[in-house]
């Protein structure tokens, strides 16, 4: 298992309560050729998110206080895996004011279809979701999944329309990749068990028996 050439693996990285770290990513059928190249990349990235994701709008809106998206990471393989050959970043600097609701780990999946079926030729975005209003019946409202599902679609217009190639699922078992043409969110909420190890239990209680 490994990564073919010719690829690029594009990371938001961010800032959850407690000093945990979160990251979310997507590959690109674009291997800048160096980290100049990388970091243009990073910064067309980063450009196409604050295009499409607004201060006031989702994903934004499902980060509490305390939490932020810092930068975007670009990995090119131009000869392939496991280790990147360039590496490049750019800042992507959004924070937010709302009240905590719901603990690290709780995130939100965004399902990157490609018109294949089978596993390999879908991806998983985990959106960090610390925050959010009322849910109904313990899932989001139809409302919230229908603005981030547009947005994040707008979102990977743009990074197809500034990157030189498409965002694709890319499976390193098999080696192949798809190009994504769909985007799908749905309402239940997931858990991001990762989001949890630099968080330390600011309480504890034992009871003897």
């Amino acid at each position: 298992m490994s990564i073919p050439s010719g690829y690029s693996r594009n990371v938001i990285r961010g800032h959850l309560q407690g000093g945990e770290i979160f990251e979310w990513g997507f590959w690109s059928a674009e291997a800048p050729a160096d980290d100049a190249a990388a970091n243009a990349q990073a910064t067309a990235i980063a450009t196409a998110y604050t295009g499409a994701i607004s201060t006031g709008s989702a994903p934004h809106t499902f980060l509490s206080s305390g939490d932020g998206i810092d930068q975007v990471r670009v990995y090119s393989y131009t000869a392939g895996g496991p280790t990147a050959q360039h590496v490049g970043s750019a800042a992507l600097v959004q924070t937010s004011a709302s009240a905590a609701t719901c603990p690290n780990q709780v995130a939100i999946v965004c399902t990157l279809q490609t018109g294949f079926s089978g596993r390999r030729n879908r991806g998983r975005v985990y959106l960090p979701c610390t925050h959010t209003s009322a849910l109904v019946s313990g899932q989001l409202s139809s409302a919230q999944v229908t603005a981030l599902a547009q947005n994040m679609q707008k979102f990977f217009q743009l990074v197809n329309a500034a990157v030189t190639q498409p965002v694709v699922v890319l499976s390193q078992v098999a080696g192949t990749a798809n190009d994504v043409v769909t985007i799908r969110v749905d309402s239940r909420l997931d858990i991001q068990r990762r989001r949890a190890n630099r968080q330390a239990a600011a309480f504890t209680q034992s009871e003897t028996l």
